[in-house]
C-alpha cells in the first residue's frame, strides 16, 4: 500500500512533467491559423509589408522546434539541479518558470505587434518541462515503495495523454483571433496550484543522504512514512475484520431466525 503523502507527491509530479509535456505538444495545434495572421499582422507593423510564406514557414517551424530543443537542454540541466540544490527545491523552481513562460505566450497578442514573446515564452517553458521530466522520475522512484514504482511512475504517461486531451478541448472555442491567447491559461493555473502542493511535501531520502549526511534526518522521513503505512494497513486489517465480523453475526443471527420461525411453522 501506498502512503497519502507519497501519492499526493506523484499527482503533483505527473502535474508538474507529464501534464505540462502533453499540453506544451499540442498548444499550437488548434489555433495556428490565427498565430500565423498575429505574426503577419505584427511583420507588417514592424516592417511595413506582410511576410513571405517561406519566412512565415521558418518561423513556425522554429516555434514547434524550440520544444524539444529546450526540453533537452532542460533534461541536461536537471542532474545538476536535483544534485546541488535537490529534488524538491529543483521542482519548485522549474514549475516556477512555467509561470513566466506560459504568462509570456498569453501577453504575446497584447503586445503587438512583439510576437517574440511567444518564442521567449516557448523557450522557457520547455526548458521548465525538461528540468521536470527528469527530476519528476527520480524522486518518485526514489521515495515510491519498490513494488509500486514501475506503476507510479507510468503514470506520468496517463497525465501527458490528459494535458493533450485537455488542451485540444479548450482550444477549440479559444480558437478565435480574440480569444487563442487564453489557450495558455489552464497550465498557469496548474502550475500555480502544483508549486502549492510542493512546498508541503517531504524531501527525497537519498538527497538528505547525498548532501546533508545526515542518517537521523533521513530515517525519521522514512520512519514517518512508515508508521503512516502500517497505521492505514492495519485500520484496513481492523476494517476487514470488523465487516467479516458483521456479515458472520447477521448470517448467524438471519439463521437462528430462520430456524426458530421453521419450528413455529412445524409446531402450528
Amino acid at each position: 500500500m501506498v502512503s497519502k503523502a507519497i501519492c499526493v507527491l506523484t499527482l503533483a509530479l505527473c502535474l508538474s512533467s507529464g501534464f505540462q509535456q502533453g499540453y506544451i505538444a499540442t498548444v499550437l495545434n488548434q489555433p495556428y491559423i490565427f498565430i500565423e495572421r498575429f505574426i503577419n499582422s505584427s511583420w507588417i507593423t514592424t516592417n511595413g509589408h506582410p511576410i513571405s510564406p517561406n519566412a512565415l514557414n521558418v518561423l513556425w517551424a522554429s516555434l514547434n522546434i524550440v520544444f524539444p530543443a529546450a526540453t533537452i537542454v532542460g533534461q541536461f540541466c536537471a542532474a545538476f539541479l536535483c544534485s546541488r540544490i535537490g529534488r524538491k527545491r529543483t521542482a519548485i523552481l522549474a514549475t516556477s518558470l512555467y509561470v513566466p513562460g506560459a504568462a509570456l505566450s498569453f501577453l504575446a497578442r497584447y503586445c503587438h505587434p512583439h510576437f517574440e514573446l511567444l518564442f521567449i515564452g516557448r523557450v522557457v517553458w520547455s526548458l521548465a518541462n525538461g528540468i521536470n521530466s527528469v527530476n519528476a522520475t527520480v524522486w518518485i522512484i526514489e521515495c515510491a515503495p519498490a513494488k509500486h514504482r514501475g506503476r507510479m511512475a507510468a503514470i506520468q504517461e496517463v497525465f501527458m495523454a490528459t494535458g493533450s486531451v485537455l488542451c485540444h478541448s479548450v482550444g477549440i472555442p479559444f480558437s478565435t483571433d480574440n480569444l487563442w491567447p487564453n489557450i495558455f491559461l489552464p497550465p498557469l493555473l496548474v502550475s500555480i496550484v502544483t508549486i502549492a502542493i510542493f512546498c508541503f511535501t517531504c524531501e527525497s531520502p537519498q538527497y538528505i543522504v547525498d548532501s546533508e549526511h545526515n542518517i537521523a534526518k533521513t530515517m525519521t522521513t522514512l520512519a514517518e512514512e512508515m508508521r503512516k503505512l502500517l497505521l492505514a494497513t492495519i485500520r484496513d486489517v481492523v476494517n476487514n475484520f470488523l465487516s467479516e465480523m458483521v456479515k458472520l453475526m447477521t448470517h448467524s443471527l438471519e439463521s437462528a431466525l430462520k430456524s426458530n420461525y421453521d419450528r413455529l411453522q412445524t409446531v402450528e
